[in-house]
């Protein structure tokens, strides 16, 4: 009984992790105050880690066998928070807030704010994408883009706003193609099993090598964001691909 609630834990850990970075992200009040990028990055920062829970509870549960539909609902849930309602809060607070509708109400100007709309089309599809996950999933595959990697790339922005300006026009767009991702039927692989399929010493040694260098020259967190931008754009790049192999098989069939 105490085993089936260690990965449990750490699923709570995902859950709170969620929480709390709406919470650091909601105690800004003045986006222009010398502490809230801090907050920004902070909360950030507790979206990246609930990445980590996220990775360790399934590995934990199936390590001890204590898998069960329990914590799979548990693990929506908390993923939900965590990789949809954080997220989608974060980038309101840091821009999507500038969005307003200006109009009277009893000669008195007031302001509809817009963007909390736009913001809450992150989390809908989060939810779409993890109640269709729940359903039926392959073993080998994602259908859309996982919750958890759109989750881990806005996470970021905090830390490219810390020192680059990041404006609506980037925000907006970015938040609206990773949700049509996260609910499209693209195929994105599980990194896992690619990794073990395609794994040499060879390529570890060059994995590695490369890895090591690139955290030399560049910042780090450029590094984790070039791979999760590969990642994002592969399942685009798979339709691509195969819609440009129906060309080719067609043309020489004729």
């Amino acid at each position: 009984m105490i085993r089936r609630w260690i990965p449990n834990t750490l699923t709570f850990g995902n859950l709170l992790s969620g929480f709390l970075s709406v919470t650091v992200a909601s105690s800004v009040l003045d986006i222009n105050s010398p502490q809230a990028m801090n907050l920004f990055l902070v909360s950030g920062f507790l979206i990246l880690l609930a990445t980590v829970f996220d990775g360790l509870d399934g590995a934990v549960a199936r390590a001890l066998g204590v898998q069960s539909s329990l914590g799979e609902q548990l693990d929506s849930l908390a993923d939900l928070t965590a990789f949809g309602v954080a997220p989608a809060f974060l980038l309101y607070k840091i821009s999507l807030f500038q969005i307003v509708i200006p109009f009277s109400l009893f000669d008195y100007p007031k302001s509809f704010p817009l963007g909390m709309l736009v913001a809450a089309i992150y989390p809908m599809a989060t939810a779409f994408r993890l109640a269709r996950f729940n359903i039926g999933h392959s073993p080998n595959s994602f259908t859309g883009l996982p919750s958890p990697i759109a989750g881990l790339f806005v996470a970021f922005f905090p830390f490219f706003a810390n020192q680059y300006p990041v404006s609506l026009w980037i925000i907006v767009p970015a938040m609206l193609v990773l949700s049509f991702l996260m609910v499209s039927n693209l195929r994105y692989s599980k990194v896992t099993v690619t990794i073990r399929s395609h794994l040499t010493r060879l390529r570890i040694i060059l994995f590695v090598a490369i890895l090591i260098l690139s955290f030399i020259l560049l910042k780090w967190y450029f590094i984790i964001v070039a791979f999760l931008i590969l990642y994002i754009f592969s399942g685009i790049l798979g339709i691509l691909f195969n819609i440009l192999q129906k060309i080719k098989i067609g043309a020489f069939s004729r």
